[in-house]
């Protein structure tokens, strides 16, 4: 949005912090970026749970405030805070080891989902060391082919035939190997590494798509999931139409997943684009439905194709009634809006008949399959097209779980 929105939401934050803490006592200051430093000095530095108590009392009300949303020249802003908190003595002796320890602790609390305060433990420097080394090997890992596409089917549940595909990302470390993408990939969102790695993503899976339609293997679509920081990025419509163009694919064939907040976090920045990209003739999905903001105003105004069901949800619908009601608002609010729907993290075939009665359309999990490798699914693909009927939910699938 500019500098002058960022600099004029910095000062708001700052004056937020400011009158959350004690006028005259404590101290607000600002290190750079988005970091700011508070100081709580405690009355007595060896009652440790006092001293803690009340820093998880300013904590959560830091949290709190900085919660309700932003409004600076016409766009609502919304924020959250990770917060990380060490204690003098106890966790430092001199300045910069409390700084230095406080900061590990607000990785940690970022690395739990934000929104949340961590204090500071001896095992997060280890962390913090992981987190670096990452950081630094990411930067090379596109230029050392070290990462890879794995891909996981997706399947009709009226006909269990194999529709589309989900393409995810996946880093063989060279010393480490595989890295869970739950860890590498906000460090790439944080570091905006995320935009080249992203690029890649989405060359790699249209260049795949393209060599399968080749060899007859004929999905209707391949998913990809797109960042915030990708599609508000003012060249991103340029660049997708460019990768499309060079790998001779139509744009009807690539979905675009998008998380709730991911799209909430500047919408009218975030709806012209993918109206931009609709255009092209790219369809899109609203990923992790019901984890986030969850706004059916938002719904009515975005051009969507597809609403995914968080697996959250699917996982437990079968024995618990809060999540089997929401399953069943969340597809019959999408038949509504006349969305198609898949439902994430499908590992029973009980799930599958109870998603059947309620009308969705498409299942994707374990039960089927878990991401694989290009030969892995093509292989997959063939013995579906040999055996048709041992894809409409006959007998359990057993798989090794890993990260969605």
């Amino acid at each position: 949005l500019g500098h002058h929105i960022g600099d004029e939401l910095l000062k708001q934050v700052a004056d937020r912090l400011s009158r959350s803490v004690r006028r005259g006592e404590d101290t607000v200051s600002r290190l750079g970026g988005d970091e700011f430093v508070i100081m709580l000095p405690p009355s007595n530095h060896d009652n440790w749970e006092k001293a803690a108590l009340g820093a998880q009392i300013v904590a959560k009300k830091i949290q709190e405030d900085l919660s309700v949303p932003f409004e600076i020249s016409g766009h609502r802003l919304y924020t959250s805070a990770s917060l990380g908190i060490a204690l003098f003595p106890k966790d430092g002796e001199d300045a910069d080891m409390i700084l230095k320890r406080a900061d590990a602790a607000m990785y940690q609390a970022k690395n739990q989902g934000r929104g949340t305060f961590c204090f500071y433990e001896r095992r997060m420097e280890e962390s913090a060391k992981r987190r670096l080394m990452l950081e630094t090997d990411l930067r090379k890992a596109i230029e050392r082919g070290e990462f890879d596409l794995y891909y996981q089917p997706q399947i009709e549940i009226k006909t269990g035939s194999i529709v589309a595909a989900e393409a995810l990302l996946r880093w063989n470390h060279p010393k480490l190997g595989f890295i869970s993408p739950g860890e590498f990939i906000p460090i790439a969102e944080e570091t905006f590494l995320i935009m080249d790695i992203g690029e890649w993503v989405i060359k790699k899976a249209c260049m795949q798509l393209a060599a399968w339609i080749k060899e007859g293997i004929a999905l209707r679509q391949i998913s990809i999931n797109v960042s915030a920081n990708q599609i508000y990025q003012m060249d991103f419509v340029e660049k997708v139409e460019s990768i499309l163009t060079d790998a001779k694919i139509d744009p009807r064939f690539i979905c675009f997943e998008l998380t709730e907040t991911d799209v909430i976090q500047n919408f009218s920045i975030a709806a012209g684009q993918i109206n931009r990209l609709r255009e092209l003739g790219i369809r899109f999905a609203m990923d992790d439905f019901g984890t986030g903001y969850s706004s059916l105003a938002y719904l009515k105004r975005l051009p969507l194709d597809t609403m995914k069901i968080d697996c959250s949800f699917i996982r437990d619908m079968l024995d618990d009634p809060n999540d089997a009601a929401l399953v069943e608002t969340i597809l019959s609010v999408s038949s509504q809006f006349g969305l198609k729907t898949v439902a994430e993290g499908v590992e029973k075939i009980e799930q599958i008949g109870f998603l059947r009665e309620l009308g969705c359309d498409i299942c994707q999990g374990y039960y089927y399959s878990p991401p694989v490798d290009t030969q892995a699914f093509e292989k997959f693909w063939k013995k579906s097209m040999q055996h048709p009927k041992s894809m409409r939910a006959s007998a359990p699938q057993q798989a090794e779980k890993s990260t969605y």
